[in-house]
């Protein structure tokens, strides 16, 4: 389990969403292929459990933020959570 993606699905098409994990972490990448802005619950995952915390944005704007629970991203973004 080196570096292995797992589908994370979120119910939606205008995210795009996945599990990256090693046999020690494990992340997961929601990017929006949108030109707008998009809201996401995160909720647990029953084989991975909770993703509480970003990692990582693809840009510094004033849009993108994640609380533990709700994503919110800016139109054509990325944002990494564990």
């Amino acid at each position: 389990m080196n570096g292995d993606i797992d589908e994370y699905d979120l119910g939606t098409q205008e995210l795009i969403s996945y599990i990256r994990m090693t046999e020690d972490q494990r992340v997961l990448v929601v990017i929006n292929l949108t030109g707008k802005e998009q809201t996401q619950e995160i909720a647990a995952d029953p084989n991975y459990g909770e993703f509480t915390q970003s990692v990582y944005q693809s840009a510094t704007d004033e849009t993108s933020s994640f609380d533990g629970q709700t994503l919110t991203l800016a139109p054509y973004s990325m944002m990494i959570l564990k």
